[in-house]
């Protein structure tokens, strides 16, 4: 019988009418609750106005400061009666980054001892080490240039005639201007990285012989001969040298790994759809 009655259609007209009155008067109490403005507000714009102006905020200016948190209240307050919060990109990223914060931002992360923080370092040794430097000289082959041979063929040639050299006098060659120069000092994988491009003649400057010419290796600008002159790959620091670093490095760690553990948490208490496999794809 109960049953029966479940599949009646007016039963199911009123159902969802009793729920779209309950979403009614629960919007309604939110917009009739009492707006209130905390002494902490008041305070807070207080110290702001003598921070800001060097003294303490008049009655008007007290009046204003209110009428702007009334007036931002009710229209948040209308705005959600309305709905306006729903299917809103910016509102829905606004809201996860606030989400993201709290879960950032909770707990507490306790100090860790030098034994723990000796561990640490030892893990992450590499990311300690300084980055190694070297000074060299280079020879530029552009491909603009008009000429019987290609850049890399000139290059290669010119190396032949280079073997017996060493770097300390720039040789005469049939190379192109660089606009940076021949000789680069003191460079360190990133600096060479941000002038030449992640290319063979970057890392070969950290990896070739020195007081030898070699080549060609290949960059964003064209083919180049190189002879490394000097080269510091980084002795490790001390502990005692990087202890706060390392220390700084520990928390932020434990932190990032607090809030994943706590958004994987989140997101377990959901379950996930997603469209049939294939469905809309090129």
């Amino acid at each position: 019988m109960f049953k029966k009655v479940l599949r009646e259609p007016l039963v199911h007209f009123f159902s969802v009418a009793l729920a779209l009155y309950g979403l009614f008067l629960w919007a309604e109490s939110q917009r009739e609750a009492p707006i209130r403005i905390s002494q902490q507000q008041l305070d807070q714009f207080a110290e702001y106005h003598r921070t800001r102006f060097g003294n303490t905020p008049d009655r008007a200016a007290v009046d204003r400061y209110v009428d702007e948190l009334v007036t931002e209240e009710t229209l948040y307050r209308e705005a959600l009666s309305l709905g306006l919060d729903e299917n809103d990109v910016i509102v829905r990223r606004r809201l996860a980054q606030k989400m993201e914060f709290l879960l950032r931002d909770g707990g507490f992360v306790e100090t860790p001892d030098d034994n723990a923080l000796r561990d640490y370092f030892n893990a992450h040794s590499a990311r300690y080490r300084p980055s190694p430097r070297a000074t060299f000289v280079q020879l530029y082959f552009s491909p603009d240039r008009s000429a019987s041979l290609s850049a890399v063929d000139r290059a290669s040639a010119t190396l032949t005639s280079l073997t017996a050299d060493t770097c300390s006098d720039l040789p005469k060659s049939d190379a192109d201007r660089f606009p940076g120069g021949e000789r680069w000092a003191d460079q360190t994988p990133d600096s060479l990285r941000r002038t030449f491009g992640d290319f063979a003649l970057t890392e070969a400057v950290f990896t070739t012989p020195v007081n030898r010419w070699q080549g060609p290796y290949e960059s964003g600008l064209g083919w180049h001969l190189l002879c490394v002159t000097h080269r510091d790959n980084g002795a490790p620091p001390q502990f005692s040298a990087v202890k706060s670093q390392v220390l700084q490095d520990y928390l932020n760690d434990a932190q990032a790994q607090r809030y994943n553990r706590s958004l994987e948490d989140l997101k377990s208490r959901y379950v996930v759809e997603l469209p049939v496999s294939g469905a809309g794809a090129q």
